[in-house]
């Protein structure tokens, strides 16, 4: 992964955008690229980083270029087909899903901090909005999931 951090020009250009940030509200666009470097520098101490790492590795070429505001249960499709696919079970692909949701989540709240400062270090849970896979998903293979009880 890139980091933007490295240069001075991007030290400018953060300036800049704070700097629009605090006087007229306008924020920057984050890409998940961004959101997933910040999410592995802060959670780095957490026991199964390496799996949170693997996970990452499949979603990038799906969701990396994207804004933070432009993934939902659409831009994830393709993914959970190609993981499919693969012949991969609903918990791995489940377990890239929730990924993504704490990113998301974890990204909101640092938002919402940079926005309104956050002295107590108070923190706000809300989920974030996504479809996980189910074992209805697969009815297509089970001969049980056509009969109506069975709904």
């Amino acid at each position: 992964m890139k980091s933007p951090w490295k240069t001075e020009c991007h030290d400018c250009e953060f300036a800049r955008h704070l700097r629009q940030s605090h006087l007229f509200g306008v924020r920057a666009k984050r890409t998940f690229d961004d959101a997933a470097a910040k999410y592995l520098l802060d959670h780095q101490d957490k026991v199964s980083i390496e799996s949170d790492i693997y996970h990452l590795e499949r979603l990038m070429p799906y969701i990396g270029q994207y804004t933070l505001d432009q993934i939902h249960d659409g831009t994830l499709e393709a993914f959970v087909r190609d993981r499919k696919a693969q012949g991969l079970s609903n918990k791995t692909i489940n377990l890239g899903l929730t990924l993504v949701g704490r990113m998301l989540l974890s990204s909101r709240q640092f938002r919402r901090q940079e926005r309104l400062g956050n002295p107590r270090g108070i923190r706000a849970f809300s989920f974030p909005s996504y479809r996980f896979l189910s074992k209805l998903d697969t009815a297509a293979t089970d001969p049980v999931a056509g009969c109506a009880w069975a709904q």
